[in-house]
């Protein structure tokens, strides 16, 4: 059920759960049985439901753009700082599928939204999203790659813009999770959802913003601080030698690489997964710990 759960609940979620299927087979072949009925019998179940539901019609594929947040980035900012530095065959590879014009003006470095022309705020037309075609869309990564080879450093900064964020405690969120709180939408509604406990969010909202705000101890209410947190737990289990027991972690890791392709900077539901994991991760670290600290008191000549 927890498999189905995550696999329902985000998109990426079919590859990190094929990725645990192989790790887990890898490091616990004898529960082969388990992991099998555990993961992959839901991923099968999942993968068939959603592909019938998108065959007919039901369920609507989305769009492959998604996923190209970076991407689009980097172009867009070789657009804007260096236009002469796309090559002609890139250029005409790209006219059908971005207005690079328009990238050039919409290029926002902490956010990708406008230069994929998604979100709900006005904004000029970049990604020709009603006209482009499959076999056009194909073309992209042939003509990211020709503007990447002349302009490495604008590509660099345009990925670090993007994500940096994610991994600097020292950055306020750009979007913190007490927005999904008390947003204009759910406060100001006409639904039942507007006087539902109304002025109680704000006043949460603006303790926890208040809390981030603060020099120092607000590190720990900002999620990205808890994102360093995981990454230096799982690099001391891999210093101390355990790579068997850090393989089982590997999944956080893959989450990581989807907050850096996401749509925006140091955007804090991106990292919930990772900082939510961060208490489980601290307790394995400390069983470990005990495990191997009772095994040397037991090798230890009497």
């Amino acid at each position: 059920m927890s498999t189905l759960t995550m696999l329902i609940s985000a998109k990426y979620g079919l590859y990190i759960v094929l990725a645990q299927l192989v790790l887990a087979l890898i490091i616990h072949r004898r529960q082969w049985a388990t992991i099998l009925i555990g993961l992959l019998l839901p991923l099968v179940l999942f993968t068939g439901v959603t592909g019938a539901l998108t065959a007919t019609g039901t369920v609507i594929k989305g769009d492959p753009v998604e996923s190209r947040s970076i991407q689009l980035q980097q172009i867009a900012r070789v657009a804007q700082r260096n236009p002469q530095g796309i090559p002609a065959q890139a250029r005409a590879d790209l006219e059908p599928i971005m207005d690079l014009d328009n990238a050039a003006i919409q290029y926002t470095p902490w956010e990708a939204d406008r230069v994929k022309s998604s979100g709900n705020q006005p904004k000029l037309i970049v990604y020709r999203w009603r006209t482009v075609t499959p076999e056009q869309l194909s073309r992209l990564n042939r003509a990211w790659l020709q503007v990447g080879r002349r302009n490495p450093m604008i590509y660099l900064d345009a990925f670090m813009a993007e994500s940096y964020g994610y991994f600097d405690p020292g950055d306020p969120a750009y979007v913190a999770m007490s927005y999904y709180l008390n947003n204009g939408y759910v406060q100001n509604s006409g639904s039942w959802l507007a006087a539902w406990c109304h002025d109680w969010r704000n006043g949460v909202t603006g303790l926890v913003r208040t809390w981030a705000d603060t020099p120092l101890l607000g590190l720990v209410a900002r999620a990205n601080f808890w994102v360093v947190a995981a990454l230096l737990l799982i690099v001391a289990r891999l210093a101390a030698g355990h790579w068997r027991e850090a393989l089982c972690w590997f999944p956080l890791l893959l989450i990581m690489g989807v907050m850096i392709t996401a749509p925006a900077n140091n955007f804090e539901r991106h990292m919930l997964p990772v900082d939510m994991a961060v208490p489980f991760l601290i307790l394995d670290m400390v069983r470990q710990s005990r495990r191997a600290r009772a095994e040397n008191l037991m090798d230890r000549p009497t």
